[in-house]
């Protein structure tokens, strides 16, 4: 009898060495986004085993410590880049090391040494004209630069791998011409860089560390009067307002919020996105933070970063879900269509082509704009890709700066009367939501210059009037709260 029992026990623990993880890689996932710090903890045990946090080969598979199941680290294993829900799954380490060749692989370990024998050599572009995409990496704990225009790599170590001051790096955002603000959802601040990638400070909330006010924090945007909101998931899903110097003000946005994602302005609402609390998951205020209703009675799982097209389409990341995807909503919120060339996304953006560049936890990728059929993955090098924002190097007034501020102005535009082309100048006082539309005599909307957020300072738009027929036209800028139209003629 005790031999039996011996033989049993024995099975069973033998049994537990070589069995596949209990949780599936779509929880795996979900269970992570919704408590972050869980990698931190699969990190710090994959450390004490001395066992990898992240592998890499190229073309091939992207595995990353997630999560601690029985004392074992739990990874998620991606096969497919673009859609890692394809051939996806969960793995422990023994598992691993008898599916793939490590040595040709590129192993990072909890402690920072990588060991790189994947033979991969990084491409760089050169901007094209100046202005990068830049996309924190959650998994090497860094931001990168990319090409504004093409979405091709400039800069790979635009804020460099920094386990002290980034553990789970979600939104990097432009605070002026040499700042950087990235929101940390397990260090639980919006932490400072300068354009160097070095480090300056906690920039909120002031003070350090501060539960009551930020916990599990993802998304970031600026009010058109340059406070700064933050998703805060954790303690109290709410939306948190900060001056410009990092000082808590109040929760602006308290209705309807449950584990709060992204938050997207419009001239007229603001859309909020949310991680879980049912559906609809996307909710419109009014500017000031009021609760309006439901934006979509789309049933949506996870949605992340959103982004506005200049007609008034909006494009909302969806991570989970029976079609997960890019979604396309018109105005109102009805669904259009959904992209599937690449799934499981955290951050979209539209170059300047008109294709979508969009994140997932595997890389960037880009998008047809019309079919959403995937054109290329840009980058995957081991790495796991967030929200997507925009730096521009140009002269800015900038907060950290003792410049007096430039003043709200259109100027007349230049030449006028003009055949076919002429230049329309304009001033902004601080970094706001800006729209430049052109109208007929009769006041129809002809075209929009301009449409989203723009830095303070001097900006100039061309007008090409080569379709239009001869009569008097009229330009009008909206930038927060200031409104001006001034008219202009073309003659043929």
């Amino acid at each position: 009898m005790k031999k039996l029992l011996l033989l049993f026990v024995s099975f069973v623990i033998v049994s537990s060495l070589f069995a596949s993880p209990r949780i599936t890689f779509t929880n795996l996932i979900m269970k992570v986004e919704m408590n972050p710090s869980l990698m931190n903890s699969a990190c710090i045990e994959a450390g004490k085993q001395n066992i990898p946090v992240s592998v890499y080969i190229p073309d091939k598979v992207f595995i990353e410590a997630k999560d601690v199941e029985d004392g074992r680290v739990v990874y998620s294993v991606i096969t497919n880049f673009a859609r890692p829900e394809i051939g996806g799954y969960t793995a422990f380490y023994e598992d691993i090391t008898s599916a793939y060749n490590l040595s040709i692989a590129r192993v990072r370990f909890a402690d920072g040494k990588v060991i790189d024998n994947s033979g991969e050599v990084l491409q760089l572009h050169k901007s094209t004209n100046g202005k990068l995409l830049i996309i924190p990496d959650r998994t090497n704990k860094m931001v990168l630069g990319f090409d504004y225009v093409t979405g091709n790599l400039v800069d790979p170590n635009f804020i460099p791998a920094s386990a002290t001051y980034l553990s789970y790096p979600k939104h990097a955002i432009q605070r002026s011409k040499t700042r950087i603000l990235v929101s940390d959802m397990v260090n639980d601040v919006v932490q400072e860089f300068d354009t160097s990638g070095a480090y300056i400070r906690v920039f909120a909330p002031v003070g350090g560390v501060n539960l009551t006010i930020l916990d599990n924090i993802r998304g970031m945007c600026y009010r058109p009067n340059g406070n700064l909101l933050v998703c805060n998931a954790g303690n109290g899903s709410k939306i948190q307002q900060f001056d410009t110097g990092g000082v808590f003000i109040n929760s602006f946005i308290t209705t309807s919020v449950n584990y709060p994602t992204s938050i997207l302005y419009r001239p007229a609402d603001i859309l909020v996105a949310n991680t879980s609390g049912g559906s609809p998951l996307i909710f419109k205020y009014n500017l000031n933070g009021t609760f309006i209703g439901p934006f979509t009675t789309e049933a949506l799982t996870s949605p992340g970063q959103s982004f506005r097209n200049t007609d008034g389409t909006i494009m909302v990341c969806e991570s989970n879900g029976t079609s997960p995807g890019l979604k396309k909503f018109d105005s109102t919120g009805t669904l259009i269509t959904t992209f599937t060339g690449a799934t499981g996304l955290r951050g979209v953006f539209r170059l300047g082509s008109g294709n979508y560049v969009v994140t997932n936890g595997a890389g960037l990728h880009e998008l047809d704009d019309t079919t959403g059929a995937l054109i290329r993955t840009i980058y995957s090098g081991g790495v796991s890709f967030e929200y997507i924002d925009v730096f521009d190097p140009t002269p800015v007034t900038g907060v950290e700066n003792n410049s007096t501020p430039v003043m709200f102005k259109l100027y007349d535009n230049y030449p006028n009367p003009f055949n076919p082309a002429t230049t329309i100048k304009y001033d902004l006082a601080e970094r706001t939501y800006v729209t430049l539309q052109i109208f007929d005599n009769a006041g129809r909307l002809v075209e929009t210059l301009q449409n989203g957020y723009q830095t303070a300072g001097a900006h100039e738009k061309t007008f090409e009037g080569n379709n239009l027929s001869s009569g008097i036209y009229y330009y009008k800028l909206s930038a927060g709260n200031n409104v001006e139209t001034r008219k202009m003629v073309l003659v043929k």
